[in-house]
Formats: C-alpha cells, structure tokens, sequence
C-alpha cells in the first residue's frame, strides 16, 4: 500500500550505511568485479560514459534489436528433458551461453555441478515477466520456452561477450518438479552468495532509461561532466532526468519478492544492474539515488523521490550484512512485494531468516497455502512470544480459517501491520495458545470486556474520509451518546466536552504522529481544535488563513492514514474507538493474553471469529490487564477457539 507511511530509515542514515558499506568494501578488495569475472571481460571493462559504451565496451546495437528477433519453429522436435540433480552433493545446473548473432535464436547447454567444488558462475536476477508473452530458445539442442523478458536478458547477455556460465532459476531449475524446486529453493542464499557476480536485469531500454543510465555511470566517474552547482534546488534540475530516473526506480524488477534476497545476499561489490545496452555497478546506481548530500555530479536529482522499493530493497541488503534478520519483520517489509507462486512470499524471504526459522519452515511447494500459512503463525506466535502474527494481511475479505494470515494475499490498504506501535494491551503477559492438530482451529486466553454498540464506516475513499474529518461533528455526537451509557453517568458539560475532545483527537490518529507517539504531540490538539470549532460553527476549511491552513494539515493528514478502510466504533459499556472494515454490532471487544492490540472476536455458533484489531484509548497500555489483576468485576479469564 503505498499510501501508508512506511517504517524505512530516513535517508540521511541510509546514505551513511551505504557510506560505512562500501568503505568496509573497498578496503576489503576495492570496487570492482571479482578476478575471475574480470578476466572473462578484461578487454572491455571501460567506465567510458559514451552512450554506445558498456561496462563490458562497445555494445553491439543489434543485439538488443528484438523486433529483428529470428522466430523459432520447433514442429516435431522433442521438448527438453531434465536429468535429476543430486541433492546430497548440493548440485545445481549452470547454463552455457553459445555464440552466434545477434538475430539468431539464443542456444544454450546445461550441465550439472556442485556448491562445494565452488563453481565460477554469474547468477541473473530478474523479473520472469508476463508468463503468456514467451519465446522459445534451444537448450541442449531441445525447444524450451522462456518469458520474453528472460529472452531478452539472454540475447544482451550474449551480445556482450559473455562466455561466463550463469545460473537462472527458470532453466536451472526445473520448474515442474515440486521436489527439485523445494529442494533447490533451500540452496538459493548459497547460489547467490557464492556466484561470482549477479546480473541484475532490469528489462529493455524504456521510458528514458538509456538516459537515466548513462548518468548512473557517469556519477560514478571522477571525471564526470555532469556537475551541479552546491546551491542548486532539487526542484531546478533537469526535469528530464528526474523522470527517467524515476521511471528506472518503477520497474517492477524491483517490486520482485525473490530479488530482496538476490541483492541482499551477495556482497554489493559483486552487483550490477541492467537496462536496454548499459549496465553499472550497484555502488553507482546507490551514490546517485541516495546521496542528496554531496556537491557534484547529479547526487541532488532524486532527493525528493527516493523510491519506496528500491529504499526497502536498499535497507534490507545493508541490515542482512550485520547478520540473518527477523523473519515477521521481513514479512512486514516484503508485504507489497509480487510473487507468482503465492507461497514465494515466505520462501524469498526465507534465507535472510534466522537458522530456526529456516529448520521450522522447510520450502515444500506440494504443501497447501493455507496449511503453509497456520504453521507459519504457529512457529511465529511460539517465536515471537506475542500475538502480533496474527495481524499479518489482515483483510476484509472472509478467510478460512479467520485467525490465519494470507500471505498470498500482500500488503492492501486495510492490512493491519502499518498500524501496529509500540502498544501494550496485554501488559507483559505471555499468550496462551492451543493449536488443533489439523491448524483449523487455535484456543487463546483472555479477557472479553465490551461489545460494540455502533459504528460509522468504513471509509473506502480519501475524499469521503476526508470530509467526515473535516465534519468532526458527527464523531463527537456519536462519542457523546456512548459516554452517556457508562454506569453511573452523572451529566456534566463541561467535563464531557474536555474528555470528548481529548479522546476523539487521540483516537482518530491512534494517539500518535508518523514520527512519535504514543502519546501523540500536543499540536495535534490545537489542530483538531481549529477542525472542531470549523465544524460547529459551519466555515467552510477553504477560509482557513495560510498559516492556519499549514497548522491542520499534519492532523488530518495522519488522521486519514489511520483512519482508512477503518471504523470508528462506540462500545456498549460507554467507550469509543477504531476497528476494522467488517466489525459491526454486537462484536467482542477483547485483551487476549499475549496481544499488543485490542482484538475483534465475533460469536459464530460455539467457535469465533477473529475479525481484526481495534484502537480503544485508554486500554492500550496494560490498563485492563491491572484492573483485571485488581479484581475488578466484570474481567473473567475466557477460553476462545477461533476458526
């Protein structure tokens, strides 16, 4: 969901990660291609910035000429056939580009190695593309069909020189055998750690892109003719080059689950990345986009569009050179990513994963999804000591069994992750789960504490949810009407104003800011008072003065990030707060032991339903766990198997 604030690190710190990498790199080798790949490409290796220049030397332009693309007719030839790898050597397939021009139809051989002769290899990263749009090449002599976008990667590849052997997933692998890809899935940390280098293949020249490259590579140059004055505005620079630099970033090459691994495994010195005739080295691609600070060459051109996927991308491959990662953060930071085999969303990620998370999840692409997912919940809950797994994808759509995850599924805009803070529901307790033998359905201990009376939402678009903002009118009419069904209500204006408008404002941005909180800055306070005092006395926003104006807009802004695809709720018992997109009347609000959140449980015969998270103030800290603790009437320890 790219409308929602995204927990990366500001670039600034980024930039010096990058900084503090690539000296530790430098000093342990210098920046360049591994001996072996450089003796492969030893008398083309010129970092001139002509366009008609590669890192590799003069490009032949008609290699990557593909509407000139010879067509391939394999009528009564026999579909290639894979030998079985043996798995107890850790063997892989390596393809061998053969030469021949560039129309002609790429053909290639595969033969069999092991991981422990340490090979000399180059591994491709790339997007397979549209599965529908494909070619066929010649391996072994045999017609196989490949994604145009592999096709193309090959015919460059080739175009260039390359006499390197390389490993690609769609043809070293074989793709129809279950087993193989299990098995071989389990090996791809080690296949894109040990390569020699990794191509990273970002597609055919495109919306500027030859442009956009050949500044990549002529920042990366001391010599570089591209220069900018210290003092010059992000804004003043070529418009041109902000759009192709852009577009680069937008490729979904990027948006690619398996290729957080492809790039954060190998060392950043071993990487370059590929568009249309150019290809640069990773570290320049970084110095370009990331750095905002330096006074030359074209560092300032993307300091306002640092783009989401490459940053994520960016941060995943400097934290992984510190050490494995933890495995609910990945899924967290990976949620938007793309995946043609929905079980991908765990499996790319899975390397950069503790040990004990690769020994508890073992890739088996024969396994059911959704037996996949509840065992993924288990081990994560028994892990994570904490309920938080059960707010992964979380989505208004039914799900079977309600409590699992759907990984398959991604990152939508009512995904209940981007609103998990630092909150404390439960206090310091641990949960208290018991799964069924067949993962249908999980019992958790808790507290039921009140019911929802009404709510008004969803709001489904940023307009509408912006005007009820606007018209805070209607919130606090329907917080007035629950805080008049608390027990022993005694009627005081003035004190149901002040507590109204301090627990509206809080809970619209669930009493925090996109840089702080809980509990949220004062400010916000005086910017709901102006929405407020507009919305009683009917002046419409658009009268506002300027500096007015730029005080409301941090609130409302962060109020519609938390409020989107949400509810806002009013409880039996008096209270009011924030849920998901389906709760409705008569749903459980609950502390379940373990959980950092209040949770929506709805009754559904003798079982429940877990329908999603809620934001209640003032329960968000421990507050129920201690009344519950003091004996407080009403707080019951409950049993709830959800299904």
């Amino acid at each position: 969901m790219l409308c929602a604030p995204t927990s990366i690190v500001p670039q600034q710190a980024l930039y010096i990660q990058v900084i503090t990498l690539r000296t530790q790199e430098m000093r342990g080798g210098g920046h360049k291609l591994t001996p072996h790949v450089t003796s492969t490409f030893l008398p083309t290796l010129s970092r001139s910035s002509h366009p008609s220049t590669s890192i590799f030397g003069p490009i032949n332009q008609a290699s990557i000429r593909t509407k000139q693309r010879q067509h391939f007719t394999h009528k009564g030839m026999t579909a290639y056939e894979y030998t079985p790898l043996d798995a107890s050597k850790h063997e892989i397939r390596l393809l061998e580009l053969l030469p021949g021009d560039s129309e002609d139809i790429p053909h290639c051989r595969l033969t069999h190695t092991s991981l422990d002769h340490e090979p000399q290899y180059v591994a491709l990263s790339y997007a397979w593309g549209d599965p529908n749009n494909r070619d066929t090449i010649l391996l072994d002599g045999r017609p196989f069909r490949v994604t145009r976008n592999l096709d193309i990667a090959l015919r460059n590849l080739r175009g260039q020189g390359l006499t390197e052997r390389l490993w690609v997933d769609a043809l070293c692998i074989n793709q129809n055998d279950l087993a193989e890809r299990s098995q071989q899935v389990q090996l791809m940390r080690m296949i894109y750690q040990s390569a020699s280098s990794v191509f990273a293949w970002l597609g055919e020249a495109a919306d500027d892109s030859d442009f956009a490259m050949k500044t990549i590579k002529a920042s990366g140059k001391e010599d570089s003719d591209i220069e900018l004055d210290p003092e010059t505005d992000p804004n003043d620079i070529d418009p041109r080059l902000k759009v192709a630099l852009r577009k680069l970033l937008d490729r979904p090459y990027w948006r690619r689950t398996w290729i957080i691994q492809e790039l954060a495994v190998p060392s950043p010195r071993k990487i370059w990345i590929g568009c249309g005739q150019f290809w640069v080295p990773w570290w320049d691609l970084c110095d370009t986009i990331m750095n905002p600070f330096e006074q030359s060459n074209v560092k300032l051109v993307t300091n306002t569009h640092l783009h989401r996927y490459f940053t994520l991308n960016a941060n995943t491959m400097f934290e992984f050179q510190k050490g494995p990662l933890e495995l609910i953060r990945l899924l967290k930071r990976s949620g938007s990513y793309c995946a043609t085999d929905p079980r991908d969303r765990l499996y790319g990620i899975l390397g950069l994963a503790k040990e004990r998370d690769q020994v508890a999840l073992v890739p088996d692409y024969s396994k059911p999804l959704e037996q996949l997912n509840a065992e993924l919940v288990e081990h994560l809950i028994q892990t994570e000591e904490n309920l938080n797994p059960l707010h992964a994808y979380r989505t208004s759509r039914h799900q079977t069994p309600s409590w699992v995850p759907q990984i398959s599924t991604g990152e939508f805009p009512n995904d209940s992750w981007h609103r998990v803070r630092p909150f404390y529901a439960s206090g310091d307790s641990k949960p208290h789960v018991q799964f069924s033998t067949n993962h249908k359905t999980i019992k958790i201990r808790g507290l039921e504490v009140d019911r929802v009376s009404a709510c008004i939402g969803p709001f489904e678009s940023r307009p509408e949810l912006a005007t009820k903002l606007l018209c805070t009118q209607d919130f606090q009419d329907a917080a007035l009407q629950a805080v008049t069904r608390r027990e022993g209500y005694l009627h005081d204006p003035a004190s149901e104003n002040a507590e109204i408008e301090d627990r509206i404002w809080r809970t619209l941005v669930e009493d925090g800011s996109q840089f702080a909180g809980p509990p949220a800055p004062d400010d916000f306070r005086d910017m709901y008072r102006v929405m407020s005092e507009r919305s009683r006395t009917g002046v419409k926003m658009s009268s506002l003065s300027s500096s007015q104006a730029r005080e409301v807009v941090p609130y409302l802004e962060y109020s519609i990030v938390k409020m989107m695809h949400r509810c806002f709720l009013t409880t039996i018992k008096g209270q009011f707060g924030t849920g998901p997109p389906d709760v409705q009347a008569g749903d459980l609000l609950c502390v379940l032991f373990g959980g950092s959140v209040v949770h929506v449980l709805r009754e559904d015969g003798d079982h429940h339903l877990l329908v999603g998270e809620a934001y209640v103030h003032d329960w968000m800290n421990g507050e129920i766990m201690r009344q519950y603790q003091d004996g407080e009437a009403g707080l019951q320890e409950k049993e709830f198997e959800l299904w």
